[in-house]
């Protein structure tokens, strides 16, 4: 190709066209471009980029992309002539300083440094550029050395901080921005960390250089550089935050002289954010630094809280109210709750009472705001006490005359719930009340924000609590109905999902028979228009919560959907396909969730074929996307709609195999095609979900009359390849990957063996032993990777105490989660086979026994225990007596001694109480029941957890409990026993199945007329709270109920004065189960 034909082809590149010319001209492109050897293209594009012209520019970022995108595969890689080119691409650069040939010459010279081949004369370049006079040229000198410094200090043949250290102390403002530009690239370097070089006394010297250097820019008065140099300065302290620690006097001082001083909100705000890393940076904060912090926030944060007038009308004139992110207050905002953290509670409640002290809107609007963004950093050490004072102060506030002020104060409450949680329901009443008066508030905003607030704060009910508010919250969503105000009725659906959620059947009803007509009605409304138009955001956010009502309504009361599941589902398949098509992952999710939800209660197998046509072509959509333009070559683009809808098709698609396994024969072949080809971006959850579908397959085989075995060897290697991994150098699984894969063992495992059970199986000594190699290489790798972890930890010198704290406990939490995949597994193989099998049943044990291994010393060991425990207690219950009996005897002296020895670990307690009623229910043994150390030590802690307070000790409490009813049950203990024991039992309120087996027990003794009195008290408080539904609709309990029904009618009076004091729920449930 000659000249002329290329430049104008350059011309034709640059220039728009539709996608077929372009397509055409990028081929032609590329194909000259790869041609070997490259030397034609390389001298075409090197008298482009010398030559000025319109295409020039472009030319140059076209060789550069080249060189970004295929390294040593480029073109002038390729070429006979590189370093020459680069040599007389310098000497032009000489007379003619530009930045795009400095990115061009950096990018070369930075492959052949990485290559081990420097090039010197661009070396020679940067240090005669550095001595110019000529300021361009020495800018330009400076970006190139920018590009080059993440190649370490090392890779220069000159003292690179010398020479930096030269430019940051050049008057021109302009080549100090540049300087400071260099040394972000050096220090944000994976380099940086191995170089000798930079010590953490040098790094610390850098970093207040540059700072002080900012402040003499702004000295200058030159606002744009020191804009920009400040801006690289906070990504140095991003990385380097805790080399500053020990100066942070001097350089709260210099941030505060710059927040003070007459710029632009910009740097000001750029400071701030230097602060707050720093900040973050700083362990344990003394007293006279506390003071110099308190000092700055009160100086510099506090008073940049304040809302503008432009904020204010933004938000009272626009339906959507963007804040902005990068703005002085949000950088305040975060600074204040990083703060909150590190100054202690004294100090935060101090700063309340005087901010809320202010009378002005200004005062009260920055007193709520700080208070939204430092609460959570303080949540944990507040006492109820001083929760109250504070729910007092905000809701005061939601009766400001100001309409701002009343919505930020419900935004207050809001964030509440999220920072201190249930202790919130302790103020539920004043809470809920003041919610209410906003709805009917006279500014629309202040209405609609009330809505969300009391939709957030019913999350956190229990049930009891809920029924205190249920008329009202009934009223207000039936007259959200008929609103016209469109987020005023997806508000209403939303109540009205949360509705079905909390209350019982007969209560909703009523409220349903009125609404769900005109759901279904907005609905299919909403369902005509989407097949003309698309719909408006505010008509999406509707359309979903339309779909999660009819989910939570068909869920609650089942039997009023059934003449309409049909025309539902229809509708539902349309959404489906409207929301793929537009890759609007909202309605995706909640159409999909709600199909399977329906599939739930009522036969929907017919429509099976139609969502999973769905489901495939959504996964096989492209989720990545790369760009054809030579100028974005190797750019890709990640829609995250997509990936999110992809992982939500992995899920139902295993959901539905698992409810249909009768209608997936024909697709067997496609669907194990399509997960064998999906490539996970989502690595964590796709990967999860594409290993449980991949597993749901084995219930294809019976379900379709199709041969087992072929696919059981067709799965069955995936399941090792995918599970049974040897973790080395190259190997990386995170806990929660092989929690996951646990996770889908266990599907696999049910799915075999319930084949097994009816079949048999040729291979059966084999899979069982795959099984268990892939389980105990799990346990190897877990304890490898929390070693790994740990360490990794234990070593990173630029976490804080308080940080690295949070990463253990995280750490802790995802080896818990590991280790009960692992059990419950262990736990399926004996709850689906028995333990008939001696082999099976051995390595189950073994296993376990490997949990106990790791003693009790340690947070890892005890949950290994805890879960060794559970298993065991499966084990008591679906064994022979003979087998509980010797297992038994194996574990008795370390499980009675945690008891005996009283751990402070309440979880382990109630693991070792669960694994002894159980053996005690399967082995009726007197003699195991019979041990007064523990019956003593039981009593003991039963006394303690009640003074303790019941919040973290609940399930334990109950447990003991469950284990004295079992224990005195044994024994026949006299009535002072059982006296004794129902006075703790009408305490129990955790867990469903134990209160549902003590009202069984308590039920059928027989006592004097004053024991019977307390039993009957003990029985009411039991079945008729929070577990009412629990233990009234499961089928096993319902003759226990009928004699407990009688009981209880018998002394009507004491089940009144009961639940007189039980609330509205208690009442209602009574009523009901004496109809």
């Amino acid at each position: 190709m000659n000249k002329e034909q290329f430049t104008e082809l350059i011309k034709k590149l640059q220039s728009p066209m539709n996608q077929q010319e372009r397509t055409q001209v990028e081929q032609i492109y590329y194909q000259l471009r790869d041609t070997n050897p490259s030397d034609n293209f390389v001298e075409l594009m090197f008298n482009e980029i010398i030559t000025p012209s319109s295409i020039q520019g472009f030319c140059q970022i076209l060789f550069r992309q080249d060189i970004d995108t295929n390294g040593n595969l480029c073109a002038l890689k390729r070429s006979q002539n590189d370093r020459q080119v680069i040599i007389t691409i310098l000497s032009y650069m000489a007379q003619n300083p530009s930045l795009l040939l400095a990115q061009f010459v950096g990018a070369y010279a930075l492959l052949e440094i990485t290559n081990q081949r420097p090039i010197q004369e661009v070396f020679d370049y940067i240090e005669q550029g550095h001595n110019s006079n000529n300021t361009e040229i020495q800018l330009n000198v400076l970006s190139l050395v920018s590009l080059l410094a993440i190649s370490g200090a090392n890779a220069f043949p000159f003292n690179l901080l010398e020479f930096l250290q030269q430019s940051l102390s050049n008057p021109v403002d302009a080549i100090a921005t540049n300087a400071i530009s260099c040394l972000l690239s050096l220090l944000t370097s994976d380099l940086v960390k191995v170089e000798k070089l930079l010590t953490n006394q040098v790094k610390t010297q850098i970093c207040m250089a540059v700072l002080q250097r900012v402040v003499q820019t702004l000295q200058n008065n030159n606002q744009a550089q020191a804009e920009k140099q400040l801006k690289a300065f906070c990504q140095i302290v991003g990385q380097q935050a805790d080399h500053l620690v020990n100066q942070f006097t001097d350089v709260i001082a210099l941030l505060k002289q710059i927040v003070l001083a007459e710029v632009s909100e910009k740097i000001k705000t750029e400071a701030i954010y230097i602060f707050e890393n720093i900040c973050g940076a700083t362990d344990q904060m003394k007293k006279k630094l506390t003071g110099q912090v308190l000092d700055f926030v009160q100086c510099c944060v506090i008073p940049n809280l304040v809302m503008s007038d432009a904020d204010f009308n933004n938000w009272a004139n626009q339906e959507e109210y963007d804040f902005e992110d990068d703005s002085i207050r949000a950088a305040c905002e975060n600074c204040s709750e990083t703060v909150s953290q590190k100054i202690g509670k004294q100090i935060i409640l101090s700063l309340y009472t005087d901010l809320f002290n202010g009378e002005s809107i200004q005062q009260k609007f920055i007193a709520l705001d700080f208070l939204r963004f430092t609460l959570e950093g303080i949540a944990h050490v507040l006492k109820k006490s001083e929760i109250k004072v504070l729910v007092e102060k905000v809701i005061a506030l939601t009766l400001d005359e100001n309409p701002r002020i009343r919505y930020d104060a419900l935004d207050c409450i809001g964030q509440m719930t999220d920072d201190i949680g249930e202790v919130l329901n302790e103020f539920h009443q004043q809470i809920m009340g003041s919610c209410f008066q906003r709805v009917n508030d006279q500014n629309v905003l202040v209405q609609r924000h009330a809505l969300i607030v009391i939709a957030q704060v019913i999350d956190l009910f229990e049930q009891n609590e809920l029924y205190e508010h249920k008329d009202q919250l009934i009223i207000l969503t039936e007259n959200l109905f008929v609103q016209e105000d469109m987020k005023k009725k997806t508000a209403g659906v939303k109540l009205l999902s949360q509705l079905c959620e909390g209350l019982d059947e007969s209560d909703l009803l009523s409220t349903l028979s009125k609404l769900v007509p005109d759901v279904l009605q907005q609905f299919f409304k909403a369902v005509q228009i989407i097949q003309q138009n698309e719909l408006l955001k505010e008509q999406t956010d509707y359309l979903e919560g339309i779909l999660d009502c009819i989910k939570q309504a068909i869920d609650a009361v089942p039997h009023m959907f059934a003449g309409i599941v049909d025309d539902i589902m229809s509708n539902l398949i349309q959404v489906l396909v409207y929301s793929e098509s537009m890759v609007y992952y909202g309605c995706y999710l909640s159409a999909m969730q709600c199909t399977f939800k329906i599939s739930e209660h009522f036969e929907t197998q017919k429509y099976v074929e139609q969502v999973y046509k769905i489901l495939i072509k959504t996964l096989n959509n492209q989720c990545i996307t790369s760009s054809s333009k030579p100028e974005e070559e190797g750019e890709t683009f990640l829609d995250k709609n997509q990936v999110a809808m992809q992982t939500q098709a992995l899920i139902t698609l295993s959901q539905l195999i698992d409810k249909y396994p009768q209608c997936f024969g024909l697709y067997l072949t496609e669907i194990y095609k399509t997960l064998k080809d999906f490539i996970c971006v989502d690595v964590d959850d796709q990967t999860a979900s594409k290993l449980d579908c991949i597993c749901e397959l084995l219930k294809v085989p019976d379900a379709c009359n199709m041969e087992f075995e072929p696919v059981h060897k067709q799965l069955m290697p995936d399941l090792i390849k995918y599970t049974n991994i040897k973790l080395d150098d190259d190997t990386y699984l995170s806990l929660k990957n092989i929690g996951d894969q646990a996770e889908s063992v266990q599907i696999y495992v049910k799915a075999y063996y319930s084949h097994y059970k009816i079949h048999g199986e040729s291979s059966f000594e084999q899979t069982v032993n795959e099984f268990f190699n892939i389980l105990e290489q799990l346990w190897i790798n877990i304890g490898q990777m929390f070693k790994q972890e740990f360490e990794e930890i234990e070593q990173d010198d630029e976490l804080d105490q308080e940080e690295a704290l949070a990463h253990f406990e995280g750490l802790y939490q995802e080896h818990k989660e590991a280790v009960d995949a692992i059990g419950g597994c262990l736990s399926a193989i004996i709850v689906s086979a028995g333990t008939s099998d001696i082999n099976m049943s051995s390595r189950v044990i073994g296993l376990c026994m490997k949990f106990l291994e790791l003693g009790t010393a340690s947070t890892p060991g005890i949950t290994a225990t805890i879960e060794a425990f559970g298993i065991f207690g499966d084990i008591f219950i679906h064994s022979e007596q003979n087998q509980a009996n010797t297992l038994m005897q194996s574990i008795y002296p370390g499980l009675t001694s945690i008891i005996l020895n009283q751990t402070d670990d309440f979880d382990l307690l109630n693991a070792a109480y669960l694994s002894l009623s159980h053996y005690l229910l399967r082995s009726r043994s007197a003699l195991a029941a019979n041990n007064g150390d523990l019956l003593n030590k039981s009593v003991e802690y039963l006394n303690n957890l009640k003074e303790f307070g019941r919040e973290e000790t609940e399930q334990l409490f109950d447990q003991i409990v469950n284990y004295l009813v079992i224990s005195g049950d044994i024994l026949n203990q006299n009535e002072d026993y059982w006296k004794a024991l129902l006075n703790y039992a009408k305490e129990m309120k955790s867990d469903p199945q134990i209160i549902a087996d003590t009202v069984s027990f308590v039920s059928g003794l027989q006592f004097s007329q004053e024991t019977t009195q307390l039993q009957v008290a003990c029985l009411s408080q039991l079945l008729f709270g929070n577990y009412y539904n629990n233990i009234v609709k499961n089928a096993e309990n319902q003759q226990i109920l009928i004699s407990i029904r009688d009981l209880l009618k018998q002394h009507h009076l004491i089940v009144q004065n009961t639940i007189q004091n039980m609330g509205e729920y208690a009442q209602k449930n009574a009523t009901g189960f004496f109809m």
